[in-house]
């Protein structure tokens, strides 16, 4: 599966991940939702890596999905 052109083989993120999105670019610590539609992408609720609390829509907010290696 290609996400916004980066090479993603699964369609559930995971810890460690990170959403590049808007300039900003985090890594995913810890998921308290997530869905993942056909049509338009990820829609996920998380904390990252430095505490913050995020919530992201792939079909609204854009931004692209790099696997963490």
């Amino acid at each position: 599966m290609i996400i916004n052109g980066i090479g993603h083989g699964s369609k559930i993120l995971e810890p460690g991940d990170k959403i590049r999105c808007q300039g900003i670019t985090c890594t995913i610590a810890e998921i308290t939702f997530q869905e993942y539609w056909e049509d338009d992408g990820f829609y996920t609720e998380f904390r990252d890596t430095n505490g913050i609390y995020r919530n992201w829509k792939q079909w609204v907010d854009g931004g692209e999905v790099i696997p963490k290696n």
